[in-house]
């Protein structure tokens, strides 16, 4: 708490134009969090350790990102955080620490900078939506092709990693019915992937103080070199992402529970307005009860001490991340 009250007066080295480019160009900038304790292995231990269990979703994943099937839940046990970074260094292991913002004080206080930073530039943000996750990420670790369904930026912090772009909204690359279902909460954002793509790809370097963001729904991919990564990533609204998040869910509601043909992307627009609103109204009567739900089941629990940074369960049980 101390060190962010001495910290620069911003973190973030935004323009004006960088800010409002955020959720539809690719921005590229640089911070000052790396200058942080907050981010010291110990600290990291510490808030992993304080961090409620639902909330610390780690995986093992692979090196090849065309073996998505290699990202497996792993199954935190009774592991201190100290021994979450030890098997996140020794292992192949992605861990992301969610909604970091919510259960840590100074992680909360880091949020209302950062955001309060671009809360300058731009007015469209939505109250409440702004969160921080903390991902801390083995050497040479794969983060498969997937999207997210809101809008969010990358604050990379320590080591090095390779990220790919993909073109946004475009089904060659990810189908229509995929992402209805992310927007819905019902599909893994992990989606299918072609080395083909990558002829569409835009590819950066990130190094200890560089910001990333790209356009709301772009599919992405990761791979670090070999050194352990820290990054921090923002998710948020604004007007417009919230109302593409309600196009998405109200084409999915119309044409797949009620068989109507509603199939429209346009998001500005009287009919566009219309659909969403009635949409509202359904959702609000209770006819549509999709609900988020991800169950992980594992065999596969933390242990640093041993290969890989796990050991195999006799049976599977169910992760502590779990939803639904």
């Amino acid at each position: 708490m101390d060190q962010l009250a001495r910290s620069p007066e911003r973190l973030t080295n935004w323009t004006a134009s960088q800010a409002l480019s955020l959720t539809s160009s690719v921005v590229q900038t640089t911070h000052q969090l790396a200058d942080l304790d907050l981010f010291s292995d110990e600290s990291l231990a510490d808030v992993l350790d304080r961090l409620p269990r639902q909330r610390l979703q780690i995986f093992s994943t692979g090196t090849d990102p065309n073996r998505p099937g290699d990202w497996t839940p792993v199954d935190v046990g009774d592991a201190s955080g100290s021994d979450v970074l030890a098997a996140v260094r020794e292992g192949r292991m992605f861990v992301n620490a969610r909604l970091v913002d919510r259960d840590d004080r100074e992680y909360g206080m880091l949020r209302d900078r950062l955001f309060g930073e671009i809360a300058t530039l731009r007015d469209d943000l939505v109250p409440g939506s702004p969160s921080l996750t903390l991902l801390v990420t083995s050497p040479n670790a794969v983060v498969y092709y997937h999207l997210d369904s809101g809008p969010n930026m990358l604050w990379h912090v320590r080591g090095e990693k390779q990220v790919w772009v993909y073109p946004p909204l475009n089904e060659h690359f990810v189908d229509r019915d995929t992402l209805e279902d992310i927007f819905a909460g019902v599909h893994h954002e992990i989606v299918p992937y072609q080395r083909e793509f990558d002829d569409a790809a835009l590819r950066f370097d990130l190094r200890p103080g560089h910001l990333l963001s790209w356009p709301q729904n772009s599919p992405h991919r990761i791979t670090n070199t070999d050194t352990l990564n820290v990054s921090l990533s923002g998710e948020f609204d604004t007007r417009n992402s919230f109302r593409r998040h309600l196009v998405f869910v109200a084409n999915r509601y119309f044409s797949r529970r009620l068989h109507l043909p509603v199939h429209s992307t346009r998001e500005a627009g009287l009919a566009s307005a219309t659909k969403r609103l009635a949409y509202r109204a359904c959702r609000k009567a209770g006819f549509d009860d999709t609900r988020l739900s991800h169950i992980e089941m594992t065999r596969l629990r933390l242990d640093p001490a041993s290969p890989g940074s796990f050991v195999t369960l006799p049976e599977p049980v169910r992760a502590a991340f779990s939803v639904g």
